[in-house]
């Protein structure tokens, strides 16, 4: 027989509840990858611009990984991935760099 709703517990449901290594930090610009490789590349400066480096690392990632640009390559995801490789080495993170990379060389 079914439990009423109300009686469910939702502490097991909370994002505290979750281990450390689940909970992702989403880009403040917005999480879905923009529709041209050519809109992530100028957002992704105008964030630089901006200060913030993350945020537009972030951008770039999502854009390598989305799977409409996955079998498509083009002078635009190079220049792409030349940005990503900058900003991964000026904010240390290489497990990012190594997924771009990873993702770069099935690409081509």
């Amino acid at each position: 027989w079914l439990r009423p709703f109300w009686s469910i517990s939702l502490a097991a449901h909370t994002p505290l509840s979750q281990p450390a290594w689940r909970l992702r930090r989403l880009p403040s610009s917005a999480m879905a990858a923009p529709q041209k490789p050519e809109n992530a590349l100028k957002r992704a400066e105008e964030l630089i611009d901006v200060g913030k480096k993350q945020d537009a690392l972030d951008t770039l990632h999502a854009a390598i990984q989305h799977r409409k640009f996955r079998n498509l390559w083009t002078t635009t995801i190079e220049q792409i991935m030349v940005r990503h490789l900058e900003l991964c080495v000026e904010l240390k993170k290489m497990r990012t760099a190594r997924e771009g990379l990873y993702q770069y060389r099935t690409m081509c």
